[in-house]
């Protein structure tokens, strides 16, 4: 939350601030005015970001509710082309700062999958205020996690939570202020550069391999914490969020990292885009390649980004690919019968994944070659 304003209590005041209008809204039993108060905010949030990433946040979110109204679900590529349009617009006319960086890709990804999301579900329809307001939903907005008028809508808002989900609100807020004001800044932010000027003899290869482990640490834990605090926000207010981390770090491979770590963004590019090619085109592994170098574009426009995706999209095709092979399965069937042998290629598994994203982490953001 602190992304947008000049420091913390700024960002406490003004989500203080949406919540007693919050609460006003309830106690006057008007959905109407919880449904104001909601965009009010949001708006007003992404406008503080900058005014180029609340048009097109407007212009996107508008274009959805439109065409959710007009059912066209039979039309799906008429809307994802006009949203795909707007995004890159918005990127080109954007100072490609962090704020650009951050909230672009996530209204256009939450978009892009209701529009989606029309034509694959049709039997699940939304209601055109219900999209509007997820997609501009601020406690989401600017990183996630990914999720949809399902669970972002008047109803949900107009619910008042119980306690627990007061208290294990306010928990996830306060762990992910942590996080990102003072874990992330002085902590794990300097253990990469502090690794990196170890470079002492036979050993410094060990030591640059931390640095890379390090510097995926670091990003882990302000993504996260920022997540935190948007799951927090939501649960204060009666909506159940998707989760976006699952203890990444205990990842053996490179299909459990990506069960593990964005789980959203998985969820939405598989159940929205990959499945769908693949029941259509039957090219299961260039399905996984393509979804994944799609991930790397909307990270951002870059050749770094690009080949970022293609490298985990080709790493994990690789890994299907040996799950479905009989003559690998069986050598790992056999790996099983030796406790130590299984326990020495999970050790191996682990250090080769982490290794890798982490690596490609640091080239994607420019750090390599």
């Amino acid at each position: 939350m602190t992304i947008v304003f000049d420091n913390l209590m700024s960002a406490v005041a003004f989500v203080m601030a949406f919540m007693l209008g919050h609460l006003g809204a309830h106690l006057l039993r008007s959905e109407r005015l919880v449904l104001a108060n909601a965009l009010l905010f949001s708006i007003a949030f992404a406008f503080i970001a900058s005014a180029e990433t609340a048009i097109t946040a407007i212009l996107m979110a508008a274009y959805a509710a439109i065409f959710v109204h007009l059912d066209s679900r039979r039309w799906v590529s008429a809307g994802v082309v006009p949203v795909t349009a707007i995004f890159i617009a918005g990127r080109i006319a954007s100072d490609h700062g962090d704020l650009s960086l951050l909230f672009l890709p996530f209204i256009y990804i939450r978009t892009l999958g209701t529009i989606v999301w029309t034509w694959r579900f049709p039997k699940e329809r939304f209601a055109p205020r219900d999209v509007f307001l997820s997609l501009l939903f601020f406690p989401t907005l600017p990183i996630g996690p990914i999720q949809f008028a399902d669970r972002i809508n008047v109803a949900a808002l107009c619910t008042l939570p119980a306690k627990e989900d007061v208290a294990y609100g306010a928990r996830r807020v306060l762990i992910g202020i942590a996080k990102v004001a003072w874990l992330g800044p002085a902590v794990t932010s300097q253990l990469a550069a502090r690794f990196s000027g170890m470079d002492d003899g036979t050993v410094g290869l060990l030591f640059k391999v931390f640095a890379l482990w390090a510097g995926l640490f670091n990003i882990y834990v302000m993504f996260s914490g920022y997540v935190d605090i948007a799951v927090g926000l939501c649960r204060f207010v009666g909506i159940e969020s998707r989760e976006n981390f699952n203890r990444p770090w205990m990842a053996r491979t490179i299909q459990e990292f990506w069960q593990r770590w964005h789980m959203s963004l998985v969820w939405v590019t598989n159940n929205l885009g990959y499945h769908p090619y693949v029941r259509r085109t039957g090219h299961r592994y260039l399905g996984i390649v393509l979804a994944f170098t799609f991930i790397g574009v909307w990270h951002a426009f870059t050749w770094n980004y690009l080949l970022w995706g293609f490298g985990h999209g080709v790493a994990l095709a690789l890994f299907a690919w040996t799950q479905r092979n009989p003559q690998v399965r069986a050598i790992w069937a056999r790996s099983q019968e030796y406790p130590a042998l299984n326990l020495l290629l999970q050790g191996l598994g682990w250090f080769a994944t982490m290794t890798y994203v982490s690596a490609l982490s640091d080239f994607a953001a420019g750090e390599l070659g």
